[in-house]
């Protein structure tokens, strides 16, 4: 059984061997994707807890605050709006992300509204967003975790060369560089020196 694996895993990695940079990068950014997290420090209050996206108890609620942390693959800082909600049910509204512009988006339950459906997923998110826990606890100074379960699917997948999330990138092809742009060649047709101006 042991040998049965150890060749399934090299079969499954023999095409990353063109581009092994890519493999690499990528398997590396979907561990990445595995873990949001961040402190915050401002005007805010927090107790709430989701077990997927569909699920939550608590209210949150953080106006223009700093924060810093891991998010979109990087670590930096930036200031959010935040208000969420979950008595079962649940709804999370990024307000402001100052200047990432999102974090997880904003998704949950709908009620009362004309368009759109009962429930709303974050833009630019993929089904295995759904597949997420998360904390969030602040009263002034605060953390808000995310475990992406549909994320460690995405990294097991990846390593079998399948990208669920359909996040893989090219890094191999970012990475090249535009030539130097070519000097102008001299102008060879200006009358020479002392000759006679053409008649207009």
């Amino acid at each position: 059984m042991k040998r049965l694996a150890a060749c399934l895993l090299a079969l499954a990695l023999l095409p990353s061997c063109a581009s092994r940079n890519n493999y690499l990068l990528n398997r590396g950014a979907d561990l990445a994707d595995v873990v949001r997290g961040h402190v915050m420090f401002g005007p805010g209050i927090a107790a709430q807890v989701e077990v997927t996206r569909v699920l939550g108890l608590g209210v949150t609620y953080t106006r223009d605050v700093f924060a810093w942390g891991l998010a979109n693959r990087e670590l930096g800082s930036w200031r959010e709006s935040v208000f969420g909600w979950g008595f079962l049910v649940g709804h999370h509204y990024e307000r402001k992300v100052d200047p990432l512009g999102s974090i997880s988006g904003s998704y949950g339950w709908n009620f009362g509204q004309a368009e759109g459906g009962a429930f709303e997923a974050s833009v630019g998110g993929t089904g295995l967003d759904l597949l997420t826990i998360r904390a969030t606890f602040m009263l002034v100074v605060g953390i808000d975790i995310e475990v992406r379960i549909g994320e460690m699917f995405d990294f097991v997948a990846g390593v079998f060369q399948f990208d669920p999330a359909g996040d893989d990138l090219d890094y191999a092809s970012m990475d090249r560089r535009d030539p130097p742009p070519r000097r102008p060649e001299p102008d060879t047709s200006a009358a020479p020196a002392g000759g006679a101006p053409s008649a207009l």
